[in-house]
């Protein structure tokens, strides 16, 4: 059945009090009194103006909350509990709606508002499930979050949900603290040394005449094999002036994947119908490749209102069909055998311009089979928001995964958007349990679109390499893809950026990211034959050069490709 979508969604109020109390890291008690109503209604508050009962109806246990006659979409149960600042916590339960309206489907969303001492309030979504209705029964809600470090007084935990008038029941809410995963810096290295790199298995064989101890060889990494990748300007590498240059150089000379920012979004490259301007993302795409840069294309369709081509919204529904399938057929084949990615409907959690048109839920899903039979070889993407750097889509975009992937939509995997919020490191205990989850979809994850903020240059380089070091560690994780490296070309500026100002200076940040990927995650060993003619390393995936010098003279080059099975490496040293 088709069905339209609604954009309002649920509520149940949770209201808490800030403490400094240590919570056990072993254990995590829970927080929540009661979260499964075995006992009646106690520890939870009268619920005004509309009505709370208790029924036999649960998710599990005995006992669940039904909630009717609801005049707001806020309205739901509260209760309030002590949490302590700078902590994280996790948030879970199940809702199940009882009711429909009109086929719309609702949104339901656990959201945090937070009041600090300053008289401030700070509003976080910390658990979103889009796409709903009555017919899908019992829905688990999950997320996580962070408290200030200072400031905090009370909050407030809520779901926003269905539409006034639609009945709910919820059961077995739940509230832990997450324990902070103390040693992840070694357990992540631990994870890199296992799962990016591969034996390389040498056997040198050696002339008449020919001492051992009288070859080196000099073993280098010449390219990285995972994909290091940044969103990149097209207008610029497709002018020559000396600025345009310079990025164009730091670009090739640094990443191995690259993103035409806007280039090739539809409502950018065709304001007016009919009229597209090709160009503009064609010839970065084609600069691109001939540099041996891999190429992912962002996107085919944006499902967030705001950035739907103009006259497509005015046009009737029919229409609409054929414009995308018009779209989608000459996009496609434009940059067939060009780009590698596809990002097909972006922020489909966050938007449903598409299905709410068309009056189609599954529309997205006919949307990746059009391009899949436009052009086959294409690996095809979702692409979404807070399921990296804060975690209140992760389990909703686990959950779509999921579904993309049993429906036969020939998904192949799930961009992870990965900015971070502005002047807040990024937290590798949190980074982990997110990736973890999103892992669970069995899909291959991306980080597409990368970046941290801090105007401290020596601070945003620390906090790109925990980023980058957890992400790099993951083994569900691809490609990690910035979004942007130059101040003056960074939708956040220099408090993001790697390379700074006019005279395009490589800054804390930028060093670090070099040496991360140059350096500590390539592999570079000088190794004299005096110890063995057979010997093997443990390298980081990707091409390499041998050098083999006798008595300190470059006599020969070896080439090959390390990837994720052991490379075995024999040629015989040439005198002469």
């Amino acid at each position: 059945m088709n069905r339209m979508v609604g954009h309002r969604a649920v509520v149940i109020f949770v209201v808490f009090t800030a403490s400094i109390v240590a919570l056990s890291q072993a254990d995590s008690p829970e927080l929540l009194i009661n979260g499964g109503f075995e006992q009646d209604r106690q520890h939870w508050e009268t619920c005004w103006n509309y009505h709370c009962e208790v029924t036999l109806e649960s998710h599990s246990g005995s006992k669940a909350l039904k909630v009717t006659g609801r005049t707001q979409y806020y309205q739901g149960p509260t209760q309030t509990i002590n949490l302590d600042m700078g902590k994280r916590y996790a948030v879970e339960g199940w809702v199940k709606l009882l009711n429909n309206d009109h086929d719309i489907l609702q949104y339901i969303e656990i959201e945090i508002s937070e009041t600090l001492t300053n008289g401030k309030t700070d509003y976080l979504s910390v658990a979103r499930r889009p796409f709903l209705t009555a017919e899908d029964g019992w829905i688990h809600l999950a997320g996580d979050f962070v408290t200030p470090t200072t400031g905090l007084k009370s909050a407030r935990l809520y779901l926003q949900g269905p539409n006034s008038g639609i009945d709910f029941i919820v059961d077995d809410l739940s509230l832990k603290e997450i324990p902070e995963v103390a040693n992840w810096r070694t357990e992540a290295d631990k994870r890199i040394e296992k799962i990016r790199k591969s034996d390389i298995n040498f056997v040198v064989s050696l002339p008449n005449g020919v001492k051992p101890e009288s070859v080196e060889l000099e073993i280098n990494q010449t390219t990285n094999g995972f994909a290091f990748g940044t969103e990149v300007n097209a207008h610029r590498l497709v002018s020559s002036s000396p600025e345009n240059r310079k990025y164009a150089q730091f670009l090739y000379d640094n990443y191995n994947w690259g993103v035409p920012g806007n280039a090739l979004k539809w409502y950018e490259f065709e304001s007016n119908r009919g009229h597209p301007d090709w160009d503009w993302g064609y010839n970065a795409v084609q600069e691109l490749v001939k540099h041996g840069i891999n190429v992912r294309a962002h996107n085919m369709l944006w499902a967030v209102e705001q950035f739907v081509p103009r006259w497509l919204k005015n046009l009737p529904r029919s229409e609409v069909r054929t414009a995308v399938a018009k779209h989608i057929k000459e996009t496609a084949l434009r940059y067939k055998g060009l780009v590698k990615h596809w990002d097909v409907n972006n922020e489909l959690l966050h938007g449903n311009w598409y299905e709410t048109k068309l009056n189609d839920t599954e529309y997205t899903k006919d949307v990746f089979r059009m391009i899949h039979h436009w052009d086959p070889n294409v690996k095809l993407f979702l692409n979404d928001y807070n399921t990296v750097g804060s975690g209140g889509a992760t389990e909703a975009y686990t959950q779509q995964g999921s579904a993309y992937k049993k429906f036969n939509t020939h998904i192949y995997g799930m961009g992870v958007q990965s900015h971070f919020p502005s002047g807040i490191a990024p937290d590798p205990t949190m980074v982990l349990r997110r990736l973890d989850r999103l892992a669970g979809a069995g899909l291959p994850l991306w980080s597409t679109e990368l970046d941290v903020k801090t105007p401290d240059e020596n601070l945003r380089a620390d906090w790109y390499e925990i980023a980058m070091r957890v992400l790099f560690s993951h083994p569900a994780v691809e490609g990690i893809v910035m979004w942007g490296f130059w101040s003056q070309a960074h939708y956040a500026g220099e408090q993001a950026s790697l390379v700074s100002g006019p005279d395009f200076r490589v800054n804390s940040a930028g060093k670090r990211y070099i040496d991360l990927v140059h350096r500590q995650w390539r592999t570079h060993v000088t190794r004299s034959l005096a110890s063995g003619t057979k010997f093997h390393i443990r390298g980081f995936h990707g091409n390499y050069n041998v050098i083999v010098r006798i008595n300190g003279k470059v006599v020969q080059r070896e080439h090959f490709s390390l990837g994720k099975t052991p490379a075995n490496v024999h040629f015989t040293v040439q005198s002469h």
